[in-house]
């Protein structure tokens, strides 16, 4: 009887593969890869529209920050314009991008999902805006009503004295016990200079400098809304460079 011809174990297997695992599937395998792009791209428009939005309504509380003493400050106001044109700008592009891949009949689901997302976004962007337009004229509003001890003891000086002081600093302690923070983060320093008139008479102003972008004056005429100027509190005026 002959002996059997025992077959080595590695034998029994492809060359070059391993003894545990089988080829994939060609099919299945790029079945695989076309489930993960399209996870990748529903992960994709999902991370880009929550990013936007938490932006769009992260404005108005970087604004209420920016002019909150001690808190924000100019970097804060800054940020605030920077995102809303850079939103804004990007809700522009991608409106435009929509419009020229409609016209792509390949390309033209792609386009309305990018015009979908362009109008969400533009009116999200001018929303917050809104928003944050609102916490500033707030915040503006504050200001006139805290300074205004500030402004009675300057007319009571100048009233006692026949002119107005040359420094804030002379209305302590007389009429003021300190001199007060101007309240803004945004605008934390004082302005105030004299002028002379032809007549004589000294005029005074009082103003503090916004974030770099504009101007608070204090402005006896009522009326500075008509040259330009966002009116604040009445005698408060702001002015934009």
């Amino acid at each position: 009887m002959d002996r059997m011809k025992v077959v080595p174990e590695k034998s029994r297997h492809f060359r070059g593969s391993s003894p545990c695992i089988s080829p994939l599937n060609p099919d299945r395998e790029a079945a695989m890869s076309e489930n993960r792009l399209l996870s990748w791209r529903h992960l994709r428009w999902t991370l880009a529209g929550a990013t936007c939005i938490f932006l769009v309504f992260a404005l108005p509380s970087l604004m209420r920050s920016a002019y909150s003493p001690g808190v924000g400050g100019e970097g804060a106001r800054i940020l605030v314009h920077v995102l809303q044109g850079g939103l804004m700008l990007l809700a522009i592009g991608t409106i435009l991008t929509a419009v020229f891949l409609l016209f792509a009949k390949t390309k033209r689901p792609r386009g309305i999902r990018l015009l979908l997302f362009g109008i969400v976004l533009g009116a999200l962007t001018i929303q917050g805006m809104g928003l944050a337009n609102k916490a500033e004229n707030e915040a503006f509003e504050r200001f006139a009503a805290e300074t205004e001890p500030l402004i009675v003891a300057i007319k009571a000086y100048e009233r006692q004295h026949g002119v107005p002081p040359e420094r804030l600093e002379q209305l302590v302690p007389a009429f003021l016990p300190a001199i007060p923070d101007a309240g803004l983060s945004a605008a934390p320093r004082w302005r105030y200079s004299q002028n002379r008139q032809a007549d004589g008479s000294t005029e005074w102003r009082l103003a503090v400098v916004v974030a770099m972008l504009g101007e608070i004056i204090y402005v006896p005429d009522p009326g500075c809304g008509s040259r330009g100027a966002k009116v604040t509190g009445g005698t408060w005026c702001y002015w934009p460079w």
